[in-house]
């Protein structure tokens, strides 16, 4: 393909990933005959969105994801790492600085290659509406709808990209997830701890209970988030919860070992209003992934709806869940526009100035949950890091 990009020469150009190789920041789904140009929200979001929750070391090219999120508005991404995976949490404290001096050299080109492909597209989409007529009006409406997504688009990428866009400001949570609770013991502990005294690292997450998958034994996954609830206590950070399937346990343990005063986020919300009340009444932030945008998820959208908007977040947990219609595909911060499109549909809020003040609300309580100056206990053991170094 003409605009591939050499660094992307290992992603497969039919796997979940492939649209990364076209090197720009439009948004395609995979269909038989390749990847079909899908377009961002119309009318475009009128304020920026942040990604509270993405295992960036996950992705195929976290560089270029980067990137494209400059360029579609996600201004603000949460580093998620986990000691127990050892070298992707090292590759994230590692590279995150490198990710987004990388990006920024990068924009430029993403740039130019956003406009010559939304060009092209926008061309395309022209002579089918032609074509079509009034013998296939259903053809050129689809038509004519994507060329609405290829004006916002066209008006993205010519922003000049010195002064609007920025790479996105990054803070990293980190925790043992309850699929790898077995493995903890002290040295593990140590680990964590060490990670947790590093200034960048804004919250001890994710941790919590995953009764659907069971992948370390129940009373493991209790002892070890309880342990992890007592140190986020210990080190002033917030909690990034991870429950699936265990709200009750979850719950209990912190009632009994005390809600930590910096706060707590339940990541991936999976659960209807009736459930989810109790956390929201505890004062815990509630974020919205994809999920939020599937046909069966009534539920979570009826959450969405009731969560305050001082304490309601947008995620994505790329590269997993990315939201409708994009999904079977690798999800990156990026695709979070789609979340806050959608939720913004569900809580009944029109586009333009209503839209605008929701999307910051929403934009602003990620960033402030997450985008915090080191405590106090940071401060202090701020040798660990330095000796780790």
């Amino acid at each position: 393909m003409e605009s591939e990009m050499p660094m992307n020469a290992g992603i497969d150009p039919e796997g979940d990933a492939g649209y990364l190789l076209y090197g720009d920041a439009l948004f395609r789904k995979h269909r038989k005959k390749g990847w079909a140009y899908v377009g961002s929200p119309v009318p475009a979001l009128e304020a920026p969105v942040a990604d509270t929750h993405a295992h960036l070391a996950m992705l195929s090219h976290p560089v270029l994801s980067l990137a494209r999120c400059a360029v579609v508005g996600v201004d603000f991404v949460c580093a998620m790492c986990d000691p127990a995976e050892g070298d992707e949490c090292e590759r994230t404290y590692r590279d995150l600085d490198i990710w987004r001096a990388e990006a920024l050299r990068l924009l430029p080109e993403v740039f130019e290659a956003t406009r010559r492909n939304v060009t092209a597209e926008r061309e395309s989409l022209e002579a089918q509406a032609h074509a079509a007529g009034k013998k296939h009006a259903g053809q050129a409406a689809e038509a004519a709808a994507l060329l609405e997504s290829a004006a916002v688009d066209e008006r993205a990428c010519n922003l000049c990209w010195g002064a609007e866009p920025a790479i996105p400001h990054m803070r990293i949570a980190c925790g043992v997830h309850p699929h790898v609770a077995s493995q903890w013991d002290a040295d593990m502990e140590a680990a964590l701890l060490e990670r947790l005294a590093d200034p960048r690292t804004a919250a001890l997450g994710e941790v919590g209970l995953d009764y659907h998958y069971d992948l370390s034994p129940r009373d493991v996954q209790q002892n070890v988030f309880r342990r992890q609830v007592q140190l986020a206590h210990v080190t002033g950070l917030p909690l990034v919860l991870h429950v699936r399937d265990a709200h009750e346990d979850a719950f209990r343990i912190l009632e009994e070992e005390g809600w930590p005063e910096a706060g707590t986020l339940l990541h991936c919300c999976s659960v209807g209003p009736d459930e989810l009340a109790r956390w929201v009444e505890r004062g815990a932030h509630v974020a919205f992934g994809g999920a939020v945008t599937f046909q069966r998820s009534d539920d979570l959208r009826a959450s969405s709806v009731m969560v305050p908007v001082e304490r309601l977040l947008t995620e994505t947990d790329a590269p997993y869940m990315a939201p409708v219609p994009f999904r079977g595909i690798e999800c990156g911060p990026e695709f979070t526009i789609f979340t806050a499109e959608r939720i913004a549909e569900v809580r009944r809020v029109a586009p333009g100035e209503a839209r605008r003040a929701l999307l910051q609300q929403m934009h602003d309580a990620g960033v402030a949950f997450l985008n915090r100056e080191p405590t106090e206990w940071q401060r202090a053991h701020a040798d660990m890091v330095r000796d780790a170094r």
